[in-house]
């Protein structure tokens, strides 16, 4: 050691030098690592994100939220979970042990995510898992708030003008965003409070009285109500109560539509909108 020190004294200069040309070789490699600056800190996580649009918070919570956890707990490896619910969107992130395998934890989820997807709201998005991210890769949060412009515009804002500028930043740049209310074919979308009357029961022998409950029930509110249905509410593909839904030039225009590219309605589904020839059968019947 003491002969180390005392060629670094007696040839300072030289090391000077090596710690000069060591340090510029550093800054000049630095543009073209492809490495984190820092190292990978945190353990291995898995984020899943739910997008439902025209749902609140409990309602995201409910009938999302709370099904993909229960679908997801007990993955091999998984050390922590985590869920938020605003409004329209889903997010739940799952912390697995340090060492675990990343690639197999998202193919053990995506395996769980393929059997539970069917069972979710047929008007919520399929869950999808976000791209994996280190622990330092996030590095701004945006909100905004405006006391002038209601919500649907400031959704309408950032989807269109602030996202875009941000994405033009460059390509190491990606964005989620959440909780912002989009603008909807639907009509009374902009509605106050929405009504969903519902039971539930076990045995098949107290489908008549339970049935009759909902519909006593709604019989009683419908002259408080704009007479008009939510799509995410109707249990059926009653013409009336998606003409409701839609509003009624929406509904023409898309039965029209519906006439045009598949009379024989071969794209059927929940709230389907049938040709006008079997709208017309299903009136009369």
């Amino acid at each position: 050691m003491r002969s180390i020190v005392k060629a670094s004294l007696t040839f300072r200069w030289i090391v000077l030098f090596l710690a000069a040309a060591t340090l510029a070789l550093g800054f000049a490699q630095l543009p073209d690592t492809k490495v984190d600056v820092f190292p990978e800190f945190a353990p291995p996580q898995v984020e899943i994100q739910t997008i439902a649009v025209g749902n609140s918070s409990n309602e995201v919570e409910q009938l999302i939220t709370v099904p993909i956890e229960d679908q997801l707990g007990g993955i091999e490896g998984l050390a922590e979970l985590r869920s938020k619910s605003v409004a329209q969107l889903s997010s739940i992130r799952l912390i697995f042990e340090r060492g675990t395998d990343e690639l197999r934890a998202r193919q053990l989820v995506q395996e769980r995510l393929s059997q539970m997807t069917p069972n979710l709201p047929t008007w919520a998005s399929p869950p999808f898992m976000m791209p994996p991210l280190s622990a330092t890769s996030r590095i701004l949060k945006i909100g905004l708030s405006s006391e002038t412009v209601n919500l649907t515009d400031m959704s309408t804002i950032a989807y269109w003008k602030i996202q875009p500028m941000l994405l033009a930043l460059g390509p190491t740049v990606m964005l989620a965003s959440g909780g912002s209310c989009a603008r909807m074919a639907f009509s009374r979308s902009d509605a106050s409070y929405f009504f969903d009357v519902s039971a539930m029961w076990q045995s098949p022998l107290d489908d008549a009285p339970f049935i009759q409950w909902c519909r006593d029930l709604y019989k009683q509110l419908e002259p408080l109500t704009s007479k008009e249905s939510y799509i995410n509410f109707t249990a059926n593909d009653d013409p009336e109560w998606l003409r409701g839904a839609y509003g009624p030039e929406k509904y023409d225009r898309l039965v029209a539509l519906k006439d045009r590219w598949d009379p024989t309605n071969v794209l059927c589904h929940n709230r389907n909108i049938a040709p006008s020839s079997q709208s017309r059968a299903a009136a009369a019947a």
